[in-house]
């Protein structure tokens, strides 16, 4: 059953589908884990083989990372793949 008239805000974000969610949540846990491994945007997307516009568009929810880019940032991220891109407690609710 898809609830059609889902909106949610995170993040000062006004997001109008679960999809749009995910991306925003997923985007802003890169955010916080590049910061964490003391990356900027450049250097995460030089070790992942992207430009650092492509972080920038994963960090804002405009985009998400295909799978086998997940595996190599969390790897850059130096976290497993399950901190970084797994369900967590909150959105498994």
């Amino acid at each position: 059953m898809v609830n059609q008239g889902l909106t949610l805000v995170l993040m000062s974000k006004r997001v109008d589908s679960a999809a749009a969610a995910l991306r925003v949540k997923q985007g802003a846990k890169i955010k916080q884990y590049r910061k964490f491994a003391k990356l900027s945007q450049a250097a995460l997307g030089d070790a992942v083989g992207v430009t650092k516009a492509a972080v920038s568009q994963w960090e804002n929810g405009e985009s998400t990372p295909r799978p086998h880019l997940q595996i190599e940032i969390a790897k850059a991220l130096h976290f497993p793949w399950n901190v970084v891109f797994g369900l967590d407690q909150e959105s498994a609710a």
